[in-house]
């Protein structure tokens, strides 16, 4: 078996990752509206907008995690957004998955957080039994979002 490197993303990642944040998003139909300068701007600046890990094997990109942080003011909860889960489909039911998704609960540890959330599409049974054969816990959304949309300055 050939072996996988979880480590944070580097500059050198960032086409790479652009090509499975593309892929992600044709999953789910949509089109990625990404760039190498957003990822980098998002990923590697002084301040990131979202942490994320890659797997490596071979010197190949097999997979990424991006998390972000959240809170539940009201309870003194922190917690850690599990956004976009994702590993080539040559490299699904190996490991490769578990390890990213391991990687993460790590950090929520580290940043004294309490929860690991993650959300799937209704009808995506098997990321839903991924995430429960990770003891992951089901739960029910209520409510409704609104958005407003900004410009940016």
């Amino acid at each position: 078996m050939t072996t996988t490197i979880i480590r944070l993303a580097q500059e050198r990642d960032l086409a790479a990752l652009g090509a499975m944040v593309g892929a992600q998003a044709a999953h789910h139909g949509d089109a990625a509206a990404t760039s190498e300068d957003l990822r980098r701007r998002d990923i590697l600046s002084n301040h990131p907008w979202v942490r994320v890990w890659v797997a490596e094997a071979q010197g190949r990109l097999v997979g990424y995690v991006a998390c972000t942080r959240r809170v539940q003011m009201q309870f003194g909860k922190r917690g850690i957004d599990l956004h976009h889960l994702f590993v080539v489909e040559d490299r699904r039911g190996q490991g490769v998955g578990t390890a990213l998704v391991d990687v993460a609960r790590d950090w929520a540890r580290d940043e004294a957080c309490s929860v690991v959330m993650v959300g799937t599409e209704p009808g995506n049974i098997r990321a839903q039994r991924f995430y429960l054969g990770l003891s992951f816990q089901q739960v029910t959304v209520e409510g409704v979002r609104f958005v407003l949309p900004v410009e940016a300055r």
